[in-house]
C-alpha cells in the first residue's frame, strides 16, 4: 500500500494505480496533498487513518483524473475515520462504495455522478457525515444513512436512486435537489434545506419529511 505520511507534499507524474484488475487490494492513505500529473486508477481503496485529511489534486483545469472506481468497478472511497478532499475531474461516472463517518466529509470540486450499482454509506452516529462538492447526481441503488448524514451541493436523484435512513436518522439536503424519481423509505428523517423540484415518480416513506427544513424553501 502506499502511505504518504504526514504533511508531506507528493507529486505523481504517471498514472497511480492502486490494486489490480485481477483482485490484488491496493491502499492509499495519508494526512497529505498528493498531485497527479496522470490518471489515479483505484481497483482498491483511499482510506486515510484516523484523523488525517488526505487531499488529491490535479493540476490540469481541464484533464479528467480520477477513476475511483477503477477498471473493476468495484473500488471503494472510504472517509469513516479520516478527510478526503479530491481537486480535479473524474474520468467517468461512480460505480464502486463510498463510506463517510462521524464528522467525517468526502469533498469535491466537480461534479460527481453516482451510477445504479454504486453504494454511498452515511454513517454519523455521534456527529455529521458530509457529501460536499459542485453538483452531484444521485442515481446509485444502495443509499444507507446512520446518524446525521450532509449533503452539500446541488443534487438531482435518478430514477433508480434508493435510501435508506435508519431510526433517529438524518439526511440533510443543503442546497436546490431534483427529484427525477427514486424511493426514500426508513424510520429516520428527510430534511430539505434548499428548493426542492419533482420532475419524476418519487415514493418518500421516511418517518418524517421536513419539506422547509431550518430555512425556508420552495417545492415544486
Amino acid at each position: 500500500y502506499f502511505d504518504a505520511g504526514t504533511g508531506s507534499t507528493v507529486t505523481v507524474y504517471e498514472n497511480l494505480t492502486l490494486g489490480s484488475n485481477d483482485g490484488d487490494t491496493g491502499l492509499l492513505r495519508g494526512n497529505s496533498t498528493i498531485t497527479i500529473h496522470g490518471q489515479l486508477i483505484n481497483n482498491g481503496i483511499i482510506k486515510p487513518g484516523s484523523g488525517e485529511v488526505l487531499v488529491l489534486a490535479d493540476p490540469s483545469p481541464t484533464s479528467s483524473c480520477f477513476d475511483l472506481d477503477g477498471g473493476t468497478g468495484n473500488g471503494e472511497v472510504d472517509a469513516s475515520i479520516g478527510r478526503i478532499m479530491f481537486q480535479g475531474k473524474l474520468t467517468d461516472a461512480f460505480d464502486g462504495t463510498m463510506s463517510i463517518g462521524d464528522g467525517q466529509e468526502i469533498n469535491f470540486n466537480n461534479p460527481v455522478t453516482l451510477n445504479p450499482g454504486s453504494t454511498l454509506n452515511f454513517d454519523g452516529t455521534s456527529d455529521t457525515a458530509t457529501l460536499a462538492g459542485t453538483t452531484f447526481l444521485i442515481n446509485s441503488s444502495d443509499i444507507n444513512v446512520i446518524g446525521a448524514a450532509r449533503i452539500n451541493g446541488g443534487v438531482t436523484f435518478g430514477p433508480n436512486a434508493s435510501a435508506t435512513i435508519s431510526s433517529g436518522g438524518l439526511l440533510e439536503l443543503n442546497n436546490d435537489t431534483t427529484y427525477n424519481g427514486g424511493v426514500f423509505s426508513g424510520a429516520g428523517e428527510l430534511q430539505q434545506d434548499g428548493d426542492a423540484t419533482f420532475a419524476g415518480n418519487t415514493t418518500i416513506s421516511v418517518d418524517m419529511f421536513d419539506w422547509d427544513g431550518v430555512t425556508i424553501s420552495s417545492t415544486t
